[in-house]
């Protein structure tokens, strides 16, 4: 671990970009910004309407953030200015999308659906470009885009698992980690799928075959505990990991930092 930070509320999302990280809170209509490497506070965005944020991404193609509002809207908040807009729906895609948790990948952001078994993907106009229903019975947690244009899914119904699947939402392959409560997913330079397993308090590292190649974090020897939102960016070989806890009747949190190489 590199750093961390204690936080008074549950941590609900977490992106690194550059020199920065970026947090949401729940039930707070703020992102904070904290220094990469000290985790120092440096300044605030307003969210104005912000109701419920469950998720945080960052778009490094776009310069943006974007903000799940938990089965309302995506907000986008621009990291040079923090202008912020309210980005799906919109007219070009009135759908409702009901957002649980997003992705990005080349420029398009990836919404999982809070039903669990839709998931969407958006241009960075906001029109929507697909939309992949899962198979019956899915609560699917989050959903990344792989770049052969199938994508991974956590899931916590009809069992807590990772699978793969194609555009039509047929599965491809299911991973073959004993897993508990896979909450996010990260995707590696070379293709390899990372998996925060919240109760198992583990992050873990498969290939682009769902195959486990090791254990990445623990909460024995890297003090996890109930890790609960994943950034990742292989450039810098940092891996920012938010965690949710309950002390004393009160929630609380953790942003820490880990260097993978």
């Amino acid at each position: 671990m590199t750093s961390q930070r204690q936080i008074n509320a549950c941590v609900e999302g977490v992106a690194l970009f550059e020199d920065k990280i970026f947090v949401v809170c729940d039930q707070l209509d703020v992102i904070s910004v904290y220094r990469r490497d000290s985790l120092q506070l440096v300044s605030d965005i307003k969210v104005g309407g912000l109701q419920l944020p469950n998720d945080l991404v960052s778009c490094w193609q776009s310069r943006q953030l974007y903000v799940a509002d938990l089965c309302h809207c995506v907000w986008r908040v621009s990291v040079d200015d923090g202008r912020v807009k309210k980005w799906i729906p919109n007219k070009l895609a009135p759908e409702d999308c009901s957002p649980l948790s997003l992705s990005v990948t080349s420029g398009k952001v990836l919404v999982t659906s809070y039903y669990g078994d839709v998931l969407s993907l958006h241009c960075g106009d906001g029109r929507r470009e697909a939309c992949i229903t899962l198979p019956s019975c899915s609560k699917a947690r989050h959903a990344v885009l792989m770049s052969s244009g199938t994508l991974v899914v956590c899931r916590t119904s009809p069992r807590h698992d990772v699978i793969e699947v194609d555009r039509l939402g047929h599965v491809i392959r299911v991973c073959g980690a004993e897993l508990n409560w896979p909450r996010r997913l990260a995707l590696s330079a070379i293709g390899d799928v990372i998996i925060l397993d919240s109760s198992s308090s583990r992050v873990l590292l498969v290939d682009g075959q769902l195959r486990l190649k090791r254990v990445l974090l623990t909460s024995e020897h890297d003090g996890l505990k109930r890790p609960w939102r994943l950034s990742h960016t292989s450039d810098s070989g940092l891996m920012v990991v938010g965690e949710a806890w309950k002390a004393d009747s009160r929630s609380t949190g953790r942003v820490a930092v880990f260097r993978l190489m």
